[in-house]
């Protein structure tokens, strides 16, 4: 038995469990300063509030890693937005191609600054595929980074004379590196302020969800249980919605229906 138990101890260890009653629960951060242990829900719902989408991932997960699958959950039921918002937790190339090869415009915002390289001095000359420093040197070459996009070097020795090297390097550079991407400013359509202001009716499904439905802590252990709370917490809310539109409804004495063009997640 103490063989075995050790040989379950060393899987768990592996795998970075961070509790035996749950083991598929994990650390993750809502902010650096307030850490919660084990999972997250993931959501995608209407202009209206209308919850679309819903799935469940450990807490350590990026919500990079839920979204493809709120993008299924949509398809799957026969529905097609026209437009996605989210916030830049959300912001990655591929997910902003694959949303645009879908027919879906992303509403995204950028993680870094926008144009954070030309307004450091840099400039780009496509024709020779080099970044130009504001002293006017050139990039000498580029390797492929695992997040995609490059690293992007310049020459140690135009770095050790340049007269801004102080500014430019750290204590441990010996020449200037940058991280570029090409696909950081392509498909940002326009409207994004707009766009931001209806995502906020995903924050307050959220805010009912944990204020008035106990959904800020899981009841069970395990992820597929906890999944089964969110779901049907979100028909709670989604009936809810659907009982204050038919009480409009009768009231406005027409009950048509405002063909859907956002998402939000």
């Amino acid at each position: 038995m103490r063989r075995v138990r050790k040989q379950v101890e060393r899987v768990l260890k592996d795998e970075r469990v961070a509790s035996y009653a749950d083991p598929e629960a994990r650390w993750g951060h809502q902010r650096r300063e307030k850490p919660f242990f084990g999972y997250k829900m993931h959501l995608a719902t209407d202009e209206t509030g209308f919850v679309l989408a819903a799935t469940v991932t450990a807490g350590n997960a990026s919500d990079l890693e839920g979204a493809p699958a709120l993008v299924e959950q949509a398809r799957v039921q026969g529905l097609r937005p026209r437009r996605l918002v989210a916030d830049k937790a959300y912001d990655a190339t591929r997910l902003r191609e694959d949303l645009v090869r879908q027919g879906i415009r992303p509403y995204i915002p950028q993680r870094t600054q926008r144009q954070r390289l030309p307004k450091q001095g840099f400039t780009y000359d496509k024709r020779r595929r080099q970044w130009i420093c504001p002293e006017g040197h050139r990039s000498i070459g580029q390797s492929p980074h695992q997040r995609g996009g490059w690293l992007v070097y310049f020459s140690e020795r135009a770095c050790r004379g340049c007269p801004r090297a102080g500014r430019c390097l750290s204590r441990s550079q010996t020449r200037k590196v940058l991280y570029w991407h090409p696909g950081t400013e392509a498909n940002r359509p326009r409207g994004l302020k707009r766009a931001l202001r209806v995502r906020t009716v995903i924050e307050r499904t959220f805010g009912e969800a944990k204020q008035w439905h106990g959904l800020g802590r899981s009841r069970y252990r395990g992820r597929e249980r906890t999944a089964i709370q969110v779901l049907l917490t979100c028909l709670v809310l989604n009936a809810k919605k659907m009982a204050r539109r038919l009480q409009d409804a009768r009231g406005s004495g027409h009950g048509k229906r405002r063909a859907m063009e956002w998402a939000a997640a």
